[in-house]
């Protein structure tokens, strides 16, 4: 099948990646396969010596086999007493989750068109029930299980990462997935991005061909199931995260890599299966070994289950809490997240460049584009350091734009999962003075809540806002302090109490509606 046009002006990917050619049908998670209770069996005992010989071979790799290290993983026995612990301990932190009640009980339409609804409280009480049952038996399959009850939230700021989960291996593919149109105006396949660099470099001797089946399963059924893992809310846009795509390339350690499917994001934390099969239009066929990252300290004299235990899964005990390593300062090439860099890879060279490509203004330099500007915004931020710099890129680029004749503005949204919502409101202020944007949310209702928004709006009340005292700032920014933010209809609340309510919304108790008030809070 020829392939004319795969590539854009700026050197990559036409269409980069795009929707599916038919409608995602809702479904849920794949389920975990169950797996034979672990036992002091010859084959476990050698399964993490293999993986720390393999780790310290001649010359040293950056990865190993993946089969090799999850056949590691869960080679570890479990600990139920500590399993059932932390499980009984978790309803405290998701009570404080505004989702909780909505997606036990979703509204017709989520479920028709996005997701089933999930219990996360009942699924925590159900994987005791397993645990007592026998039906999971291994440190790896019980994270596993916790952790993908989680993901069925589709929340991004709704995970838990178990330490067999994500704390010695990473998983990836070798050959990340691109969806393009042949010529731009066909619906897209799927293709290998080594496929497409070979032809755009011409360094390849056949014609590339599309992946039309994933290990045995139509390609694009393999991709919409294996999205679930993601933690995007939208199906097109968890689609889309399974490609290669410049736009998440440009952000580096903060983007989503080279996609799920190749190990991006949190597919990381999903192990692929020792080897993944592409089948092509063509009737050729290619098998790759799928690759574990080990993410730990030291795996020297690990070589059994028990012994990976020991050293890599925390057991928290009454009293040991002060025995969990607290994360150190950001690595020194974090530091300068203020400084412009230079321009992303199959972008055009910044006319204002941002903080570490989260932001960047640029030109179109090609006929018919002489008077759009493009301000790309892949990130929100989510780091102090860069705030200024990136507020600041627009009150630089939006003038200059002007003063250079251009009278049509570009938004770039690509791989922008979030960030720091008040520079989303500043970007459309600086863009829409006269107008305030409209964004109301409910926080979910429990008694906790309540106490914590009594004492921050007492505290809140009695310093003039502007304080150069920290803990106050932070207080007064908070959503607890009710001056924060005004009613549905742009009134300022007035107390807490009328602020938090409760209301019934649902069968659920939640606080009131409310809106951020830009002129307090900006």
């Amino acid at each position: 099948m020829k392939l004319p046009t795969l590539l854009a002006v700026t050197g990559l990917l036409a269409l980069g990646s795009t929707t599916p050619v038919t409608p995602a049908v809702p479904r849920a998670l794949p389920q975990v396969q169950p797996r034979k209770p672990v036992e002091a069996r010859q084959d476990d005992v050698a399964a993490c010596a293999k993986a720390s010989q393999a780790l310290y071979a001649t010359p040293r790799p950056s990865q190993i086999p993946a089969g090799i290290a999850y056949d590691c993983l869960t080679s570890a026995p479990l600990n139920a007493t500590a399993a059932k612990s932390l499980l009984g301990a978790l309803p405290t932190y998701l009570q404080w989750q505004s989702t909780l009640d909505a997606l036990k009980n979703p509204p017709a339409e989520y479920v028709e068109k996005q997701f089933p609804g999930v219990d996360i409280i009942g699924g925590l009480k159900q994987i005791e029930e397993d645990i007592d049952a026998g039906q999971l038996t291994s440190e790896y399959d019980f994270g596993w299980t916790l952790y993908t009850l989680l993901v069925e939230a589709h929340d991004g700021h709704l995970t838990y990462v178990p330490d067999s989960v994500g704390g010695v291996f990473n998983w990836g593919r070798t050959v990340p997935l691109v969806s393009v149109s042949e010529d731009g105006t066909q619906l897209p396949g799927i293709f290998t991005f080594n496929d497409v660099l070979g032809m755009k470099y011409k360094n390849i001797s056949y014609t590339p061909s599309p992946v039309v089946e994933i290990d045995g399963q139509d390609a694009t059924l393999f991709l919409e199931d294996y999205s679930l893992y993601g933690s995007l809310q939208d199906r097109d846009a968890l689609y889309n995260s399974m490609f290669y795509e410049l736009a998440q390339v440009s952000l580096g350690a903060y983007g989503g890599g080279v996609g799920m499917f190749a190990g991006g994001g949190r597919a990381r934390y999903v192990f692929p299966g020792a080897t993944t099969t592409l089948k092509f239009a063509n009737g050729t066929e290619y098998t790759m070994e799928n690759y574990a990252r080990f993410v730990g300290d030291n795996f020297r004299n690990i070589s059994t289950g028990e012994e990976l235990s020991r050293h890599f899964f925390r057991y928290i005990t009454a009293g040991a809490s002060d025995s969990i390593p607290v994360p150190g300062p950001p690595p020194s090439g974090e530091t300068a997240e203020g400084a412009a860099t230079a321009a992303s890879i199959g972008y055009p060279v910044p006319i204002v460049a941002g903080p570490i490509n989260l932001i960047n203004g640029f030109y179109i330099d090609a006929p018919s584009y002489e008077d759009v500007a493009v301000l790309q915004v892949p990130s929100f931020v989510s780091s102090a350091s860069a705030q200024v710099a990136f507020q600041k890129t627009t009150q630089d680029f939006l003038p200059k734009a002007i003063a250079d004749g251009k009278t049509k503005l570009i938004i770039d949204l690509q791989a922008n999962g979030g960030g720091t919502v008040m520079q989303g409101y500043d970007l459309f202020k600086q863009l829409f003075p006269d107008e305030d944007p409209y964004g109301a949310n409910r926080f979910r209702y429990h008694e906790a809540a309540d106490l914590v928004g009594q004492v921050f709006s007492e505290v809140a009340s009695q310093t003039p806002r502007g304080s150069t005292n920290g803990t106050i700032r932070g207080i007064q920014s908070s959503w607890y302090d009710y001056h924060q933010d005004m009613t549905v209809d742009g009134k300022p609340f007035g107390s807490w109490k009328r602020k938090v309510g409760p209301e019934d919304v649902n069968g659920g108790m939640s606080c009131t509606t409310v809106r951020l008030a830009c002129q307090v809070a900006l």
